[in-house]
């Protein structure tokens, strides 16, 4: 499991900077679960992510800081909100890149 960089926790909720940078430190933080483990803001932007279908759920289930826990990208069904399919409709809608699962897990990989 890769762990988050200071990088992507300063570029995420605090000085976002590019857009490209931003997406994937965003799911970095979501796919290695550290992102759940903030309080409050952070974690509900990531969900705000996910719901407008710029990231995706990470490949596991994880816990957030409230012991909550957050269903993986293969937990929930296809085409619903935080997995792949849904993020590519919510994309093609915007007109913008989809993604793959190799180009999630390729972000993911990057530390």
């Amino acid at each position: 499991m890769t762990t988050m960089s200071f990088n992507d926790a300063w570029e995420v909720a605090v000085e976002p900077t590019q857009p490209d940078t931003y997406e994937a430190s965003a799911q970095r933080m979501i796919s290695n679960g550290q992102g759940w483990l903030f309080e409050g803001s952070v974690g509900r932007g990531l969900m705000g992510l996910i719901e407008s279908g710029v990231c995706v759920l990470g490949p596991v289930a994880t816990r957030d800081y409230w012991g909550s826990r957050i269903p993986s990208r293969y937990d929930v069904v296809p085409g619903t909100t935080g997995s792949i399919e849904y993020a590519n409709a919510q994309r093609e809608e915007r007109g913008d890149d989809l993604l793959t699962e190799e180009g999630v897990a390729e972000v993911e990989a990057r530390s």
